[in-house]
């Protein structure tokens, strides 16, 4: 559970982490959800992330890397579900937690670049919605990810999330390859080298059953079957 929301742990992660304070969060869903999404990425949120989360989510279900806890407040489970909250910045768990109007949530203040404890157990569905894009490279540690959440997806879960790929990959735009270089050059996104190949190779090493596709900027996947 969360401790402390004012201290933010100095880990692999903050940098991206760090730009979500408590003024950021209050705009977060217009800027980063609304406008960006749709005018740099081409990936609207009502349209196409929204209803692929709302497809994939479960009622055991870990949330990573929460924002400020839109698409669960939007996702029709119930009210009583067991969710668990993990982000390195306790701002956004908070927020979550404010917004769902649910102060007893299990919440992880953790660094997913580094293993989940294993008490935490495992889930129907674990989602990284908007997360990859906001870890610092190198990329092989973001397939870390992908390959160590599988110790903690039932046999019948699923794992899904949706990430902002490098200006190199997906079908970028001249307006989303400058404002991925801006974002990258402040340290608030690390994806310059991130491909779909790079991830969907590394989901087919872990995951038997496949599926991604990509909107605009943005890689949307999932994954189950894992492979232990």
């Amino acid at each position: 559970m969360v401790k402390n929301p004012e201290l933010l742990p100095k880990k692999d992660g903050a940098p991206g982490a760090a730009a979500y304070n408590n003024v950021a969060l209050l705009i977060y869903d217009y800027l980063v959800l609304k406008f960006m999404s749709y005018f740099f990425w081409r990936c609207s949120t009502t349209q196409v992330t929204l209803p692929f989360f709302r497809s994939h989510v479960r009622r055991t279900h870990l949330d990573i890397g929460v924002g400020t806890g839109y698409f669960l407040q939007h996702s029709h489970l119930a009210p009583d579900a067991p969710i668990t909250l993990c982000d390195l910045n306790a701002n956004c768990l908070e927020k979550t937690k404010e917004r769902l109007g649910r102060p007893d949530l299990d919440c992880l203040h953790h660094d997913i670049l580094e293993p989940l404890p294993e008490s935490v157990g495992s889930f129907d569905s674990i989602s990284l919605m908007f997360l990859l894009h906001c870890l610092p490279p190198p990329q092989k540690r973001k397939c870390q990810v992908l390959c160590m959440l599988k110790h903690h997806l039932k046999p019948d879960g699923v794992l899904f999330g949706c990430t902002v790929l490098g200006p190199n990959s997906g079908d970028q735009t001249r307006l989303s390859k400058l404002a991925l270089r801006r974002i990258n050059g402040k340290g608030r996104m690390g994806n310059l080298e991130d491909t779909e190949e790079l991830f969907v190779e590394a989901l087919r090493k872990n995951y038997g059953d496949v599926e991604s596709q990509v909107v605009g900027s943005m890689l949307l996947f999932s994954a189950r079957k894992p492979i232990l």
